[in-house]
């Protein structure tokens, strides 16, 4: 009888664009897989919380187009839904290139892999990134000099739907850094990072110490640090001085039932005000920062 030819655990590199429904791979292919690896089962993506702390599971279209773009070496493992593989061709040849599985699942797979049903038909396992620690950020704002900067602190906001758009805003308007106030190794979580819709590559979360030290050690550094209220002296949209803010700016926004502590109000120079009706109370937090960061952006873009 004839015997059939071994497989072989070689990689062949392909140049596929999956343009040809035919030529698409289906559903459960892996395609290409670690050398000696066994194959890893779709549910073993969603373990309940468990797992290696050095990766991060990220899905939704932009959040995975932008580890790609920006990462593309970071990325351990990539999974999708066929209707994406076209979309995603130079992904999936990175992943051919760079000798990194990714696996062709049914939509009900997805589901379970990304935790989420808000998967946008894509999840990259990929490495956490490092973010700067407290006294690195401060190396960077004494480094600045006199250029304009931009930093967010966000005391006890832990929505993450709220964060994920807040490091949305930022990265569209340039702001750098989110301060959290009292934390330790703060790590973003999946549904934070979709909602960002690929900010989270651009914004850089800092751990950082008490409100009051904060506000200490960037005031040395030429920062203004400003809180949010609904009574403030700065008028956002005022004319002149009133609503003119620092080419140096630290904005602490607060949580929305709360608003800002005792601490954070001394901490600060002064507060902001955004203008409107009155008709309700206050703005969620994420809009509240991209008004101050899209009028922050009109006033000191061209010297950025």
């Amino acid at each position: 009888m004839k015997q059939l030819p071994k497989k072989s655990n070689t990689f062949t590199k392909s140049t596929t664009t999956f343009k040809k429904a035919d030529d698409r791979p289906k559903s459960g292919d892996r395609l290409p897989e670690k050398p000696q690896g066994r194959p890893l089962k779709p549910k073993t993506e969603a373990s309940h919380g468990k797992g290696n702390a050095d990766e991060i599971k990220l899905c939704g279209y932009n959040a995975c187009q932008q580890v790609h773009l920006t990462r593309a070496e970071d990325i351990v493992r990539v999974y999708l839904i066929e209707s994406r593989l076209e979309e995603f061709s130079e992904l999936v040849k990175s992943c051919v290139r760079r000798r990194k599985a990714y696996h062709v699942v049914t939509v009900e797979d997805m589901e379970k892999i990304s935790g989420s049903s808000h998967h946008e038909g894509v999840c990259i396992i990929a490495k956490r990134r490092l973010p700067p620690s407290w006294d690195q950020f401060l190396s960077i704002m004494e480094d600045r000099g006199n250029a304009a900067e931009l930093v967010i602190i966000l005391e006890d906001v832990a929505n993450p739907h709220n964060v994920g758009a807040i490091l949305r805003s930022a990265a569209n308007f340039g702001c750098r850094f989110v301060l959290l106030p009292g934390e330790k190794n703060f790590k973003p979580s999946a549904a934070l990072l979709r909602t960002a819709e690929g900010g989270g590559e651009m914004v850089e979360f800092v751990s950082a110490p008490s409100i009051n030290v904060i506000a200490t050690e960037l005031r040395q550094r030429g920062l203004t640090v400003l809180g949010t209220a609904l009574k403030g002296r700065i008028n956002l949209y005022g004319q002149g001085d009133t609503g003119k803010l620092p080419s140096r700016l630290a904005v602490i926004l607060g949580n929305e039932s709360r608003g800002l502590s005792q601490e954070a109000k001394k901490s600060a120079a002064g507060m902001i005000t955004i203008p409107g009706t009155g008709a309700v109370q206050s703005l969620n937090v994420s809009v509240a920062a991209a008004l101050v960061a899209g009028e922050y952006f009109r006033q000191h873009q061209t010297s950025r």
